[in-house]
Formats: C-alpha cells, structure tokens, sequence
C-alpha cells in the first residue's frame, strides 16, 4: 500500500535508513561495534506527521507479528528480525523451502491487513473540523451535498469523514472483554425477557383478557418502567402507550416488526419507506424452494 506523503522523499530516506540500521545490526553482534556505527547514520528528518505515522506504523506492525500463529511468527521473525534466508529457515526448522514461503506471504498479508486500517484519509475535506457528538433524531434523511460524494438513490451517504460517522450504532449486549479466557463470560443474551412478558400480559388485558393475580395492565407496565431510573411511573396506560414502550424495551432486539404487524403499524410510512402492501406482512417463498418442490405455491403478491 503507498501512501500519499507531501514529501515522500524524506519518508523513503527514513524507510532506507531503518532498514540499514537493522541490517547492520544483524551483523554488528558485537554493542560497540553498533553504537560505534549508529552516529554515522544520521539522514534528513522527517516531518512531524511523518514521525507520527511512522511511530503508529511501527506500533501496528509489532501488533500484527503478536497476533500470527506460534510457527508463522516465528519464522517471520527469523526472516525479517534474524535475516535469515529462506534455505537457512527450511534447514533449521526442517521445513520445505516452499512451505517457509508460504508461511512469510501470510504472515506478510496479515500484517497488511493489520495495518491497512492507518492510511490517512485523503479527502477533499481532510483539513475540516469535525465535532462528533450523538444527535438523536426519528427522521431519516441522506446528506445530497454532490462534493461529498453522496447519492441518495443508490443509499450512498458518501466518503468523507462525516459520512463515516453517520448513522446510529448500538451495542446492547457488550461482550464481556474480562473473562476471555474461556466461555464463562458475563454477557449472555437473553432469548426470554420477563419484561416482554410482562408487557404481553398487559397488551392482553387491554385487549380484553381478564386480570389476574391483582396485576392490571398499566401496574405492569410499571414495573417494567421501574427498572429503569429514567422512566417515570404512568398513571394511563393504551394500547399505543404499551407499543412505545415495547420499542424503547426491546429495540435491536429483532422483535419490532413482530410488533408493528400486530399493533397494524406496518403498512404506515417512515423514513424512505412509503410502501403500504398488506401481502408483505409475509416473506416470500424463494425462488430455489420453488424449484425443488413444485407443489409449493408461492405468497401472494409476489
């Protein structure tokens, strides 16, 4: 991967210069014939930005060779820390020349993987300041801004820096990153949730059903509420009311569609959907499951 630099020549003097250093090091085993040469390989500085992305570079580099497999790390580090060449690796390891190749081309793309994330945006507005901040809003809307890129009809936010940060992204079962040694971790996701079925038997008696266990529809619906210091106790309770809340209990829990097809919200109109065919309240039938079984007739509307 090249990056593009204002002055590439200092940045290849620089990459010059390391690889000489390492080199040498290979063949000064001795420290003071080293720190004797050191002195005398002083070049060009580079810019502070490039001393920044070098430093970062390096860092990435070092991340990625911890992250190889045992063998894989090693015989990259016997090539590239030891200089060793690849007969000289096959004859140590008693490995085939080929499979010592094989073993550096992945480790090598693995480290390009691992870097490829640092390259420094390049576009029109990289000199921009941006504030990030959370703008909650229930409007959906694409940026139709042409310089940045964005095409509304093809759902193309753009690609620049704002562009990049735009929509919501939720996290609501983080995963446990203490416990990662083995499968007894503290982030499990839950397949039943006692809100849904308190919320269901409150949908239920405001339906029609009767109440039980001196439980009313808006007492459950409070107790759900309660569990959560940001939510005030109600005192009226609609079937409407019981639908919001359901969207605030269990958003990004993949459940919200069950839900708008049962209120009769789903054929209503949101963002850039304007669609209202009742028929699609059912998938269709795919075409390969069609084909295998003849007798299968596909869902209406399709």
């Amino acid at each position: 991967m090249i990056y593009n630099y204002e002055d590439p020549k200092a940045y290849l003097i620089r990459i010059v210069s390391n690889e000489s250093v390492n080199y040498l090091r290979g063949l000064a085993r001795d420290e003071k014939l080293f720190a004797s040469i050191r002195p005398l390989l002083v070049v060009e500085s580079p810019s502070p930005e490039q001393t920044v992305f070098y430093h970062e570079t390096e860092k990435k580099v070092h991340e990625a060779v911890e992250r190889l497999p045992l063998a894989c790390r090693r015989i990259y580090r016997m090539s590239r820390e030891e200089l060793m060449r690849i007969p000289e690796i096959a004859s140590e390891l008693n490995l085939s020349n080929s499979t010592v190749k094989n073993q550096l081309v992945k480790a090598l793309k693995s480290i390009r993987l691992h870097i490829g994330n640092i390259a420094p945006y390049q576009g029109a507005d990289k000199g921009a300041t941006y504030t990030y901040q959370l703008n909650l809003t229930p409007d959906v809307y694409f940026r139709t801004n042409p310089s940045s890129g964005a095409n509304p009809a093809l759902f193309d936010l753009g690609n620049d820096e704002i562009a990049w940060n735009m929509g919501y992204r939720n996290i609501k079962f983080y995963p446990d990153s203490i416990n990662t040694a083995n499968k007894n971790q503290n982030n499990d996701v839950p397949v039943f949730r006692y809100a849904d079925i308190l919320l269901m038997k409150a949908e239920a008696i405001l339906r029609g059903a009767s109440a039980t266990g001196g439980q009313t529809a808006l007492s459950l619906a409070n107790q759900v509420r309660a569990g959560r210091t940001t939510s005030a106790a109600w005192t009226t309770i609609t079937l409407d009311s019981v639908y919001n809340e359901r969207c605030r209990e269990f958003t990004w829990e993949t459940w919200h569609r069950n839900d708008m097809i049962r209120f009769g919200k789903y054929e209503g109109a949101w963002g850039f959907k304007t669609n209202t065919d009742v028929y699609r309240r059912i998938f269709p039938i795919p075409n390969t499951a069609l084909l295998l079984n003849p007798k299968l007739t596909q869902n209406p509307g399709y």
